[in-house]
């Protein structure tokens, strides 16, 4: 068996017009890697407005610098089981502000 050295497996030469420049945008939004973060996560007061922001990722963690997403954001008293939807607004670069207003007093699940 012959032997071949590794550089004759290869010839590094640059291609005319190098170095390029290549733009990589993000992946489409992956729900479960975007963050949210905001006090009405935890804690709001019945029957004043109390918002949250999501900020959407891609799978890989990058952040969406555009808008054009679909949320649905509902809070479900645990009690009675009513339920609540909040209003999400597409600020158009990755970010979104979601915000309800509870008028009853009690714990409630987000989903």
């Amino acid at each position: 068996a012959a032997t071949i050295v590794s550089d004759r497996l290869s010839k590094i030469e640059h291609l005319s017009g190098s170095p390029f420049t290549v733009d990589v945008e993000t992946a489409e939004t992956d729900f479960t890697q975007s963050e949210l973060y905001g006090p009405a996560l935890t804690l709001a007061t019945a029957g004043m407005s109390a918002s949250f922001t999501i900020t959407v990722k891609d799978a890989y963690g990058n952040d969406r610098t555009v808008g054009g997403d679909e949320f649905v954001v509902q809070l479900t008293d645990v009690g009675s089981g009513s339920l609540l939807t909040a209003m999400v607004e597409d600020l158009t670069d990755g970010m979104y502000e979601a915000s309800y207003t509870p008028t009853i007093q009690g714990s409630y699940d987000m989903t």
